[in-house]
């Protein structure tokens, strides 16, 4: 087996403890500077400005250039390109060194919102009847449309990534809850084999069955046909067993 580390510029701590080579390739533990967010509280989408929470939502992203501010330094630190080196060899970066460097929204950033009206000239959050906040804000020009398809698109990928670990959950469950079966059945070796094949199969079946029967219920209300065709395949699966 081979083992590959590689030496990258990180924000936050990487733990180290669980590298299989721990020699000469231990991690700091302790940051030297923490990442920093500072926002305006004045910010307007042209004729509107944006609550505090929907400022934060605006994204960062452009380098600043920070020689262009003659910033003024410390001993020990190098002005290299756009990032600040503290105590460090910019041709040689060891593992524990630190740069700093800037982020922020550009003046001129094209902006959609999806958010709640307030008064004559003001967007914040909408936050619905279940509590959970739609508002969105994407970068370039989006229309209504898009927003919400978007939106909705990432709503059910995280649902079914709910599900799917709630099955993956069940079926464990339900593999431990059988794992008894195959143990027992050892003092009568001809069965066990066939014993400790069925085991996986019977869980995966209850697991459909149980899973299938959960999203039956909550989508009974919103999509009764397609609660209906999961009625159909379960009860062909509980009678197939």
């Amino acid at each position: 087996t081979t083992y590959t580390y590689k030496k990258v510029w990180d924000t936050g701590i990487n733990n180290s403890s669980d590298f299989h080579e721990k020699a000469w390739h231990e991690n700091p533990t302790v940051e030297k500077y923490t990442p920093l967010r500072l926002a305006s509280s004045d910010v307007s989408v042209g004729p509107y400005k944006l609550t505090s929470p929907m400022i934060e939502r605006i994204p960062a992203n452009t380098a600043l250039n920070i020689t262009e501010y003659s910033p003024k330094l410390h001993s020990g630190e190098i002005l290299q390109g756009n990032s600040i080196y503290a105590w460090v060899d910019p041709q040689n970066p060891q593992v524990g060194d630190t740069r700093v460097s800037y982020t922020v929204a550009s003046n001129n950033l094209t902006l959609s919102l999806l958010g709640k009206q307030s008064g004559s000239n003001s967007i914040e959050s909408y936050i619905a009847k279940s509590g959970s906040d739609i508002s969105r804000i994407e970068v370039g020009t989006k229309s209504a449309t898009e927003m919400f398809q978007a939106a909705e698109k990432e709503n059910s990928i995280m649902t079914w990534i709910v599900r799917a670990l709630g099955l993956l959950f069940v079926f464990i469950w339900f593999s431990l809850f059988f794992q008894i079966l195959p143990i027992l059945a050892k003092v009568i070796p001809p069965i066990a084999w066939f014993i400790e094949a069925w085991v996986g199969l019977v869980a995966l079946i209850l697991t459909l069955v149980v899973g299938g029967g959960v999203i039956l219920v909550a989508w009974f209300v919103y999509r009764p046909m397609l609660s209906i065709i999961i009625l159909v395949v379960l009860v062909l699966l509980i009678g197939g067993v």
